[in-house]
């Protein structure tokens, strides 16, 4: 996949980034967690207003990945401390997925992240998400723990934790 990675940094990349999120979580998890948590999630952690604010004031990095243009992909990471940071979101539009892009994304802050000295890269996932976790697996992640997290409003998100040095991303 030739496709080139920017930061995002505009009300209107942020706006791409949560029409982008809207369209993948129907459709991957529609169907593991339901369309009403799938909608209050959105809402609550993928909103523009709520990504932007993750840069402007929570110290986040959301990264695109675009073809032509056209978003195909967004990743965020968040520097916890001097050797941890945590991969928030990974996500690619189906159309695009098996490319190679969520392997560039993760690759672009693994090499940043590496040169600093940061000793663990880490990020949850639904425990449903089979595919995703045999993606991550694939580039290197290795499982290290579980995490039931109340989101409010009755839901929970259900998750595995996993983690890579990012020194190793990749090599698997």
């Amino acid at each position: 996949m030739n496709c080139i990675l920017r930061n995002a940094k505009t009300t209107n990349d942020f706006q791409r980034i949560a029409a982008l999120a809207e369209k993948i979580w129907h459709h991957t998890y529609d169907t593991l967690i339901g369309t009403a948590q799938v909608d209050y999630m959105l809402n609550k952690f993928q909103s523009a207003e709520v990504l932007e604010k993750d840069v402007n004031e929570n110290g986040y990095e959301y990264l695109m990945a675009l073809q032509n243009d056209t978003l195909v992909g967004f990743c965020g990471i968040h520097s916890e401390n001097s050797e941890t940071v945590f991969l928030s979101k990974v996500y690619v539009d189906p159309l695009y997925q098996h490319q190679g892009i969520a392997k560039k994304m993760i690759g672009h802050f693994a090499a940043k992240y590496a040169a600093t000295g940061v000793k663990k890269i880490w990020l949850t996932v639904n425990k449903g998400n089979r595919n995703a976790i045999l993606a991550y697996e694939r580039l290197g992640f290795h499982k290290f723990g579980e995490l039931v997290t109340d989101i409010g409003s009755g839901y929970v998100m259900d998750d595995d934790l996993m983690e890579i040095h990012p020194a190793d991303f990749g090599i698997k």
